[in-house]
């Protein structure tokens, strides 16, 4: 059972950290990204979709800056412990 919740905490920190390095990309310029293009193309693969999801429902969009990495990290994390906390009470 400890295999499976460190499974789900793995997989969710791993993705949290995606979510932080596209927040990061949005702040560098084009130029350096093209150099790590194939790096950077497969973190937006992951990340843009759930991001883009949470962007339709809640535009999050104050003087530039997007918050709707903010969201995903939080939701993230509350779909994580719910999932630990239903599996511990289930097994």
């Amino acid at each position: 059972m400890m295999i499976v919740v460190n499974l789900i905490q793995t997989i969710a920190n791993i993705y949290i950290f995606l979510i932080i390095i596209r927040a990061l990309m949005s702040w560098i310029k084009s130029e350096v990204l093209y150099a790590y293009s194939s790096f950077f193309a497969f973190v937006s693969l992951l990340t843009d979709p759930f991001l883009n999801f949470i962007r339709r429902f809640i535009p999050l969009v104050y003087h530039g800056f997007d918050f709707s990495p903010v969201v995903a990290i939080f939701i993230v994390e509350i779909l994580k412990n719910t999932i630990i906390l239903l599996l511990t009470k289930i097994f």
